[in-house]
């Protein structure tokens, strides 16, 4: 005989499709993954003779931040933003990625000068660190 918890009497159950539905992001964004770190392994490891593990921070940053996700939609369900749920968080993030990519792109003219200049990377040197 089952016992009817209070959990279970307000935790409604999602049907299969829905289900699918919203799996279907993360099989997006697998796919999509496979390709970027195929393509980030050969140019920085093999072409720009970065080291290995630099490459593997790179690559595994976005999976050590995923839990953040979480936190991030049970952030702007429960507090709203400008009196809105999602769009102004949305639209904050959008303007730090557009933000962020912007220095991002001025860093790499910058690193790629510095690269020029010594005439390839320098890995033995502590201050690669800083960056």
């Amino acid at each position: 005989m089952a016992v009817d918890t209070p959990l279970d009497k307000i935790t409604p159950s999602l049907p299969l499709p829905t289900i699918l539905r919203l799996g279907l992001f993360n099989l997006g964004l697998g796919l999509m993954s496979v390709l970027t770190v195929a393509v980030l392994n050969r140019v920085m490891i093999t072409e720009l003779q970065i080291p290995a593990w630099v490459t593997a921070g790179a690559v595994a940053l976005p999976y050590l931040v995923s839990p953040a996700r979480v936190w991030f939609g049970q952030l702007s369900d429960a507090r709203p933003l400008w009196g809105l749920h999602r769009t102004g968080y949305v639209r904050c993030g959008a303007l730090m990625a557009g933000i962020i990519v912007f220095l991002a792109v001025q860093t790499v003219w910058q690193l790629g000068g510095e690269v020029a200049q010594v005439g390839g990377w320098s890995w033995q040197d502590p201050q690669i660190l800083l960056w």
